[in-house]
């Protein structure tokens, strides 16, 4: 996709790094088919034009879901690998409140080099150590609420 290296403006960058700050997600998770550790980086909201907003800037998709309590639908941008580093490196002198796991995600983005090869046990296990690093984050910014 030919927009994913789009340089963003800081108003563009400032406002999604609080944007995702309070309704975004990052975190890393298990690929179902192979149990690698992977980044994503998620935003929900049940405002489309924001989704709406982020799928134009970066020429990309989103996807519908119904919220638990059956009254809305929230509309989820979602991006992964090293698209979503790409992504937080430029919002991260932005970030107020995810900056940690931004910084750690990003690390772990470079150590994506593409798709289609097997991980050896060593690159899983210093991947899983990422993905515990961000998931205490995530546990201690919850606390905090």
């Amino acid at each position: 996709m030919e927009n994913w290296n789009k340089i963003l403006t800081k108003t563009e960058a400032a406002y999604l790094a609080g944007f995702i700050d309070g309704e975004g997600c990052i975190h890393i998770k298990r690929r179902s088919k192979t149990n690698a550790p992977a980044l994503v980086l998620s935003v929900s909201n049940t405002n489309k034009l924001v989704i709406l907003w982020l799928c134009k800037l970066f020429n990309h998709t989103f996807h519908k879901r119904r919220l638990k309590n059956g009254t809305k639908d929230a509309y989820v941008f979602v991006v992964t690998g090293k698209k979503a580093g790409y992504i937080l490196e430029q919002l991260l002198p932005y970030f107020k409140i995810k900056k940690d796991r931004a910084k750690l995600a990003i690390k772990f983005s470079k150590r994506i080099k593409g798709t289609g090869y097997k991980l050896t046990n060593k690159e899983v296990e210093i991947r899983l150590k990422f993905r515990s690093k961000i998931q205490e984050l995530n546990r201690v910014s919850e606390n905090r609420r």
